[in-house]
């Protein structure tokens, strides 16, 4: 019955909202897939997004750096759709997106695959 419930999430695009004046969005949990893809809405008034990642079920937050320490950032356009590299997202929990103060509620589409 869990696998049941993992693939059909898997095949559904999840959300991230991200409050008016806020910067950081809600949690979104991942369903033990990978994220790898996500929506930047047409109204958004950032330039990057950065992460925060949990990998112990959303307990804890931090942010989401590649290999060599830095933190994992796209250079982002209003209403674009940006792929995400599995290997840097794989074994997250759960999945923050961070960006510039937002001057009104932003909701960000994520797409998550089982690898």
């Amino acid at each position: 019955m869990e696998a049941e419930q993992t693939v059909d999430k898997a095949v559904k695009v999840l959300t991230a909202t991200i409050a008016s004046s806020g910067t950081t969005s809600g949690a979104v949990n991942l369903f033990g897939c990978t994220a790898v893809s996500f929506e930047v809405p047409s109204s958004f008034t950032g330039t990057s997004i950065t992460f925060e990642a949990s990998i112990d079920g959303g307990v804890t937050f931090k942010q989401l750096r590649s290999q060599d320490g830095t933190a994992v950032t796209y250079i982002v356009a209003t209403d674009g759709i940006y792929t995400l590299s599995a290997n840097t997202f794989a074994g997250v929990d759960q999945l923050k997106f961070v960006a510039d103060a937002q001057g009104a509620e932003r909701v960000i589409k994520l797409k998550p695959f089982i690898i």
